[in-house]
């Protein structure tokens, strides 16, 4: 069922922030069944969505990337899940600021 959440998102753009959840979602279930890697496929294609979204002043994405780095240190790429976590939280310090809820 979360892969083709994933496709239908994809089809309506791929770089939203629907398509960020949807890539995490399917990575943790894919993690719980112990798919790692075809999880950390997509946790890596997650990673480089959430670096452009991240950037964006839109509150969307401010919860999935906390998800994503949890994930990530799920997965001992403990690098990349500091960098996730780190960018979360010097974005929504920045949307707090501008009085956007994050």
């Amino acid at each position: 069922m979360q892969r083709e959440a994933l496709t239908i998102r994809k089809s309506q753009g791929s770089e939203s922030p629907t398509v960020a959840a949807s890539l995490v979602t399917l990575a943790t279930v894919l993690t719980e069944e112990q798919k790692m890697t075809e999880a950390e496929a997509l946790v890596e294609e997650a990673v480089a969505l959430y670096g452009k979204l991240i950037r964006s002043e839109d509150p969307a994405p401010a919860s999935d990337p906390l998800r994503l780095g949890m994930l990530l240190e799920g997965h001992r790429k403990y690098s990349k899940a500091y960098a996730m976590l780190r960018a979360t939280v010097v974005r929504r310090k920045r949307l707090f600021e501008m009085g956007t809820p994050a």
